[in-house]
């Protein structure tokens, strides 16, 4: 008798384990993407430059393009 439970038990929770949970988080909608740029730069002005460049032009048009967290 012990063997008969211990043998169904084993096949139900071999066919539970075997499906896919539904407790699965979805896919999202759209793909992430990632882009590392890397800017060198030797003097204060050019750092200055580039963050200027970065504030003022790079950023704007990232988030007028649908892309808020940058």
């Amino acid at each position: 008798m012990k063997k008969i439970i211990l043998l169904s038990a084993s096949v139900l929770l071999s066919i539970s384990l075997a499906r896919p949970s539904r407790a699965t988080v979805p896919a999202p909608s759209r793909p992430a993407y990632f882009a590392l740029k890397v800017y060198h730069f030797k003097t204060a002005r050019q750092e200055a430059l580039i963050d200027s460049f970065l504030q003022r032009q790079y950023l704007p048009v990232l988030h007028a393009a649908g892309i808020p967290a940058v």
